[in-house]
């Protein structure tokens, strides 16, 4: 592998070119190596505010600390319930441990959830209490409402696509909702064939929108 890796990157420097990871690693290099360039680089900024903190990588971590001057001029904005992307690289505990590196940093806790009804931020709220690091916070609904879960089970996609559809079926002969107000929500575009499939066949009419 170290074979591999020493001949791709003389590849790479013959055609005068740079990898994704390399935006990352370069920058940080020479910013290591000489010192007059990271001051310059320093004075560029008077401040310095990163989104999605809980995603940041090691590297992307320690540009975050070039960058900034001593006077600690950062502001991280993130949500370690939200961290989800570990299988890349991104390590949390560069935002859970940021006042240890700047003490003097303010935090505010945005404990109010806009988006979803009760019922959803309280089931979250439950499964995400079980994890063991996390800034300590006290979740609330903005909006109101008493709904509950439901939870349906599934053998495949295709007996999945039958009962939703049924359901469907079921509100709109009830009249507790008319089609109009009805939708399917999925993921990848493969997952729309067995719903469109059951709707031909049962002579309903829908829209594919994005």
């Amino acid at each position: 592998m170290s074979q591999i890796y020493e001949s791709y990157e003389k590849s790479l420097k013959q055609a005068n070119s740079l990898d994704f990871d390399d935006l990352l690693l370069l920058p940080y290099l020479i910013r290591s190596r000489f010192p007059e360039i990271l001051i310059k680089r320093q004075k560029m900024f008077d401040y310095v505010m990163v989104d999605e903190a809980q995603d940041t990588n090691r590297i992307q971590f320690e540009l975050m600390k070039q960058l900034t001057r001593p006077d600690g001029n950062i502001t991280f904005i993130g949500d370690d319930f939200q961290s989800i992307y570990r299988w890349r690289g991104a390590m949390m505990e560069n935002f859970l441990n940021v006042k240890a590196i700047w003490p003097d940093m303010i935090m505010y806790k945005l404990e109010t959830n806009y988006r979803s009804r009760p019922h959803i931020v309280h089931a979250g709220s439950h499964l995400i209490k079980n994890n063991t690091k996390q800034y300590e916070k006290n979740i609330k609904a903005h909006r109101g409402g008493a709904d509950k879960i439901v939870i349906f089970t599934q053998r495949d996609d295709v007996d999945e696509a039958h009962n939703i559809v049924d359901l469907m079926t079921k509100l709109n002969a009830d009249k507790a909702k008319k089609r109009g107000d009805m939708a399917i929500l999925y993921r990848t575009n493969a997952q729309s064939s067995p719903f469109e499939q059951v709707l031909v066949q049962e002579g309903i009419p829908y829209k594919i929108f994005g």
